[in-house]
């Protein structure tokens, strides 16, 4: 991974994490187990970041281990933090690009944290939730963030007799079949009386398989008195005839659905963000259990950062930064080139507010943009009212000018179809010119230091603009496209047919003429 390329990743990783307090730390393992952390500090700085390689880490190297046989986020094990002192609950997030895995995003949040927030939030009817392991280690308890426990890597999590709580210490939940789905049904519940110190006690409960290496017990429990008027207020609101048990059942299957729903939709959202599918995932609603609700709050943070990144950097760029940066260093490539440029701007210009202007411009990219990614192509600019694109980078395609060809005649096409409703409501006539040609050109990561763009330089791009403003020679004036292309991109072509010879012209700027074509439309 080159530096500039740790550089840009390590500030997205800090941005998440100043954007979400509530996180530790988040953590890019790639699948050499090179990694590019942010983390919170113990010291003057609130945040620090760091890149290096662990291959002899047994934390990171399980960690991509794990990720590696995974099919989307999984919850591992806490591990205590020794620089932070208190123990962690890591999600993995692994990516992939198609068959390929590309590594693991790992996110951390305390338990200390999990508990201090769960310590002010009480249930109705004063029920106290808590998230247990299978084998009885505390996840999230009020106790957590009231005591003050020695915590070691040896000892990085408490049992549950441990926090201070005589009833969860007597809480002995009823296992099921470990074989039940990975995500509970509306059956998949337990209620459990307690007699702690002379007073009664229910406990409501319920198993999770499939969200970390073992089961969770997700919980709540009430005094008895308390439970029993909840009891009777939802039985005065049924049909008469329903026993308490019945009521029980009612009352716990919704606390298991409310509890499962958020983990649920949580997990499929994550597993499309490993993808890159920003665009696909919407943001999660808020969960009333306020540990569910602070890993949503983290991960729709993430995705917002993600989404403000796609909208400056293309999208096809995104999942190059995470993988070595070879790909985007400087080399020599075959590649095609297009340029768009709107004829008589400066009418629309002096026709339009600076408003209108600004809303008809993003309308009109909005256009062409989607012809150009459908194809495969990327956007280098947008330069006034004109579009420069590339076909060939970073990905090779062999049919670069077969792309930018279709590329240009759907413009033409998406170009004639508003214009006819431009007309209908009595508006100006959009036409343009677009400029074509396949050539070598140096391409990657050029720029100062600490501010670089992936472009491409070379004779070949000054010659597909030339080429464009080249076609008001051509145009008549009627045309909504004049699309011209060198013969070096029309030869590349399976059909040439499409396009009508010029002869050879003489651009501006250009020593010798050169064969040029138009598309026939």
């Amino acid at each position: 991974m080159a530096s500039n390329d740790q550089q840009r990743l390590s500030d997205l990783l800090l941005g998440s994490l100043a954007a979400s307090p509530v996180l530790n730390g988040i953590v890019f393992i790639r699948n050499d187990l090179f990694t590019v952390t942010a983390a919170q500090n113990v010291g003057a700085m609130p945040y620090i970041s760091s890149t290096a390689a662990h291959t002899r880490d047994p934390l990171f190297h399980d960690a991509l281990s794990d990720a590696q046989m995974l099919p989307g986020a999984f919850w591992r094990m806490p591990f205590y933090n020794k620089q932070l002192g208190e123990t962690e609950l890591p999600l993995l997030n692994p990516l992939h690009k198609g068959e390929s895995f590309l590594g693991v995003v790992a996110v951390s949040v305390s338990l200390r944290q999990l508990s201090e927030l769960l310590a002010v939030h009480q249930m109705s009817g004063g029920g106290l939730p808590f998230v247990l392991t299978e084998d009885g280690y505390v996840i999230a308890h009020r106790g957590l963030a009231q005591g003050h426990f020695l915590l070691s890597d040896v000892r990085p999590m408490l049992r549950k007799d441990e926090v201070g709580d005589p009833i969860l210490a007597a809480f002995a939940p009823q296992i099921r079949d470990p074989t039940t789905r990975p995500f509970p049904t509306s059956t998949d519940f337990s209620a459990q009386s307690l007699i702690v110190g002379g007073q009664g006690y229910v406990a409501i409960y319920r198993r999770l398989n499939g969200v970390g290496q073992s089961p969770w017990i997700v919980g709540v429990y009430y005094p008895q008195g308390a439970f029993t008027d909840t009891l009777n207020k939802v039985a005065d609101a049924l049909a008469a005839g329903l026993t308490v048990l019945m009521l029980a059942v009612g009352l716990a299957a919704l606390i298991g659905w409310r509890l499962s729903q958020p983990m649920r939709r949580l997990a499929i959202a994550a597993e499309r963000l490993s993808r890159f599918d920003v665009t696909e995932v919407e943001i999660l609603p808020r969960s009333r259990f306020l540990e569910i609700d602070i890993v949503t709050s983290a991960y729709n943070s993430l995705r917002n950062g993600l989404t403000w990144l796609e909208s400056y950097v293309p999208r096809q760029l995104v999942p190059v930064l995470l993988k070595s940066g070879d790909e985007l260093q400087p080399q020599h490539r075959e590649i095609s080139i297009l340029f768009t440029d709107i004829v008589n701007f400066s009418n629309f210009a002096h026709e339009f507010s600076a408003a209108q202007l600004a809303d008809f411009l993003n309308g009109h990219f909005t256009l062409i943009a989607g012809a150009i990614e459908e194809t495969g192509g990327i956007i280098d600019k947008y330069i006034g009212d004109s579009v420069m694109a590339f076909w060939g980078a970073p990905q090779l395609r062999p049919d670069h000018a077969e792309r930018a060809a279709c590329a240009a005649r759907l413009i033409a096409e998406r170009l004639t179809q508003d214009n006819k409703l431009r007309q209908l409501r009595g508006d100006t006539q959009v036409r343009i010119r677009v400029g074509m040609h396949s050539g070598p050109v140096l391409i990657g990561n050029i720029g100062a230091a600490n501010r670089i763009n992936y472009t491409l330089v070379g004779e070949t791009v000054n010659l597909a603009q030339r080429i464009e403003q080249f076609g008001h020679h051509v145009d008549d004036g009627k045309k909504t496209a004049t699309i011209l292309a060198s013969a070096d991109l029309v030869a590349a072509l399976k059909d040439s047919k499409l396009f009508r010879t010029l002869g050879p012209q003489l651009l501006d700027g250009h020593g010798d003429p050169i064969m040029l074509y138009e598309m026939l439309l």
